[in-house]
């Protein structure tokens, strides 16, 4: 559907969406999925260990909080 409608990437933010998508929904997160089905996880660093453990996921990356 993504190709269909012109999307390369949705951009999920919402906890309970990336939740259902990824099996982790915690806040100050975000998940990119793209058309070939990669999902992209960027979590606080200092949540990047439990995330790991947790959800599905191709890659993650870990950023610092102001």
């Amino acid at each position: 559907m993504m190709k269909e409608h012109g999307l390369d990437v949705l951009l999920l933010t919402k906890p309970s969406n990336m939740f259902y998508l990824t099996g982790d929904g915690r806040l100050c997160a975000y998940a990119m999925i793209t058309q070939d089905a990669q999902v992209a996880i960027g979590v606080p660093s200092t949540d990047v260990e439990d995330v790991t453990a947790l959800a599905y996921f191709d890659h993650i990356v870990g950023f610092e909080l102001a």
